[in-house]
């Protein structure tokens, strides 16, 4: 009996060593897919004109005007 008892405690601890970095390895998967949906609101469009201020907002503002005139300038050619 004192085998069996031996060999569960052996298989026990074996379980253990190899369940520790499992853990291990899981939140560091966990923390890095934390830490790359951080990074990926964190560098878009409207955080950097936030970041920016009135005048990153003023000037998006005046180039998506200009590109509506030259588009509009454009068909307007084409269909002459």
């Amino acid at each position: 009996m004192q085998n069996v008892a031996d060999t569960a405690a052996n298989v026990g601890e074996a379980v253990a060593n190899v369940a520790a970095p499992v853990a291990d390895a899981m939140a560091a998967n966990t923390a890095a897919v934390e830490g790359a949906e951080a990074a990926a609101t964190k560098f878009g469009l409207i955080e950097a004109l936030n970041d920016g201020g009135a005048l990153s907002w003023t000037l998006f503002l005046s180039m998506v005007v200009m590109s509506a005139v030259s588009w509009y300038i454009l068909f307007t050619k084409l269909r002459e």
